[in-house]
């Protein structure tokens, strides 16, 4: 079923429509996960994923920036790109064994990320 969604994806983005409230609702909700205040555990955990993922401050402030900046335009642009994607046909789940195993018709190869 998560598939399918995501095989849906490019022709919903390329219809996404929205209103400056909806935009200014999404942009509000994208930055307060971003920016949302850390423990120092949580600081020390996003600092660490930084650094192993090589993800410097101006990447993140990029990212906000472009954030601020989006339109139902720039959405919509994505559909060729998310298209591409689908189009490759590479699947990768992980999830519940028991749904996978019962799906497995839909996998080349079935494998667990670890035995008990």
């Amino acid at each position: 079923r998560t598939d399918e969604v995501y095989r849906n994806l490019p022709e919903w983005v390329g219809n996404y429509e929205a209103d400056e409230r909806e935009m200014t609702k999404s942009v509000i909700g994208c930055m307060s996960d971003m920016d949302a205040p850390l423990s120092p555990l949580s600081k020390g955990l996003r600092a660490l994923s930084a650094y192993y993922s090589n993800l410097t401050d101006e990447m993140r402030q990029k990212s906000r920036d472009e954030m601020l900046d989006v339109t139902p335009e720039k959405i919509r642009s994505l559909k060729a790109l998310l298209q591409s994607v689908v189009d490759d046909g590479a699947v990768c789940s992980i999830g519940n064994e028991n749904q996978i195993k019962e799906n497995a018709d839909a996998f080349d190869s079935v494998e667990a990320l670890y035995k008990n």
